[in-house]
Formats: structure tokens, sequence, C-alpha cells
């Protein structure tokens, strides 16, 4: 019931400073304006005009991308590269941005304030670049043992029965959630660490964020649990109106893009109510531990 709480003072806090929702989902459109622009104008100044695009539009015509591809596709070869830079740009514009989102849910000021939000996302922006380099490393190094896992379950892919390579899938795949969920978790505490603690090596924060989840696992891991439902639940809504606008009749595009538009904002709010809750939830605990 505790953990019920954090969730919904975590929901409470998300919106008292939903701007932040706004500063990241407008970070977001303007990344995928500057990457869809220049494909638009491409393909219209080459394909505009051919009755093939209006079956592109439709759904995906292997047919006329290939024939594309063939005849114009190494105009999109600077496209690309730009999309590739811009899309780093917009990570590293992400990473900025959470040092003043977790120092906005840290020090819960009465209302939104944008000098404590920009200020703090420049001063913690190097800590939180490195940070997630680190952990980038340490996800890709637990993808690897789980990959070997799995090939070492279906021994080398030798095995002439196709069924076995996806079977291993069903129960590999949520031990894997079950275990990436810690390192996860491990990332996000010690972000508040290092926004509560500024201690001087990131290092230290990550020796205290990990004892901090160990002394009080079964409380953090059922509250990002939790949230990790509410994400699946997102995902599994939006491929209900998905299937719906496929399986009836061709929905307007501007139909299609608000519901697109819809759920990403849902996404983005429950990362943002993750980010919350775990904030409330740290603050709970230091004070309970502190005082006993």
């Amino acid at each position: 019931m505790v953990i019920i709480n954090i969730l919904k003072n975590g929901i409470t806090q998300f919106w008292q400073y939903k701007r932040i929702l706004f500063v990241l989902y407008g970070a977001i459109l303007g990344a995928a304006l500057l990457i869809a622009l220049p494909i638009k104008a491409y393909l219209e100044s080459h394909a505009g005009h051919s009755l093939m695009v209006e079956d592109l539009v439709k759904g995906f015509d292997y047919t006329f991308l290939n024939d594309f591809m063939t005849n114009y596709g190494s105009g999109f070869a600077p496209i690309f590269q730009q999309s590739i830079l811009i899309i780093g740009l917009f990570l590293i514009i992400m990473i900025f941005l959470i040092g003043g989102i977790l120092s906005i849910y840290q020090q819960q000021p009465n209302k939104w304030d944008s000098q404590l939000f920009w200020g703090k996302s420049a001063v913690y922006f190097w800590k939180m670049f490195r940070l997630s380099i680190y952990f980038v490393i340490i996800h890709f190094l637990v993808i690897g043992l789980f990959g070997f896992f799995y090939y070492l379950a279906i021994q080398g892919f030798s095995l002439k029965d196709d069924t076995v390579i996806f079977t291993t899938w069903k129960w590999l795949l949520p031990l894997y959630i079950i275990v990436s969920a810690f390192f996860f978790m491990w990332h996000d505490y010690t972000k508040i660490m290092v926004i509560n603690h500024q201690n001087r090596w990131l290092y230290t924060s990550t020796i205290q964020a990990f004892r901090f989840i160990l002394k009080n696992f079964k409380t953090v891991y059922l509250l990002f649990l939790l949230n990790i439902g509410l994400l699946f639940l997102v995902y599994g809504i939006n491929y209900f109106f998905t299937s719906f606008l496929k399986t009836g009749q061709n929905a307007p595009f501007y139909i299609a893009f608000l519901i697109s538009q819809f759920f990403l904002l849902a996404r983005l709010s429950v990362k943002l109510i993750n980010w919350s809750s775990a904030s409330i939830l740290y603050k709970k605990l230091v004070t309970i531990q502190n005082r006993d």
C-alpha cells in the first residue's frame, strides 16, 4: 500500500511540473522534424508525382522501395549522415535535461522554476553524460551475456528444430527483463545520488546507489515493476489502437498522427513518473532511516 501511495505521489508531482513533459516533447518533435523534412523534400522532388507513392502511403511496398533505392538511393547518403548527427545531438540534449528534471523533483519548488531547471541541467550535464556512457557499456555487457546464454541454450544454432530457437525466448527474455531491471534501477538511483549528495566522483554515487538498492531492494524493485507495468499498459493500448486502425477503414492521416503523438506523450509521462516516484521514495526512506 505504501508503494501505491508513492506512485500516486509521483504522478501528482509529475503533473505539478508537467512543463518538463512538454520540454522533452518539444526536443523530440524538433529532432523528428529536422530528420523528416529533408526526406520529405527529397521524396517530393524525385517521386512526388509517381502514382506509386499513393500505394506506399497505404503500407510498406517493397517493389517501390527497391526501385526507388536503385534509381535515387545515392541521394539518401547525405540525408542519412545528417540524421545520424541530429540523433546524436538529440541524445545529448536529453542527457543534458536529466540534471534539471531530477533537481526539480528533489527540491520540489512551489511552482515551475526555469532558472533551477536549466541551471542544474548545465551543472550536472558532464556527470550525467559520463554516467550514461558507463551504464550503456554495462547494458551491452548484460545483453552480450544473455546472448551467449541463448547461444548455448540452442546449441549454437545447430538444432534442426526451429521451435527450440523461439521457445528458448519464452523463458530467457523474462529472465533478461528481471536482471536488466536491476541495472536500470541502479542507473536511476545513481543519478539521484549525484543530485542529492553532489559527490565529486561518480564512483561514490554509484556505490551509494548500489547499497541503497540492496538495503531497500523489495521496496525499490516493487516500485520499479509498477512503473514498468504502466509502460507495458501504454504499449498495450498503443498496439490495440494501431491494430484497430490497420484492420478498419483507412483513417485520415491527421487522426493517425494525433494518436501517435498522444502515445508518445504517454510514454514520456511514464518515464517522468518513474523518476518522480523514485525521487520521492528515496527521500522517504532516507528520512525514516535517519530518524531511526
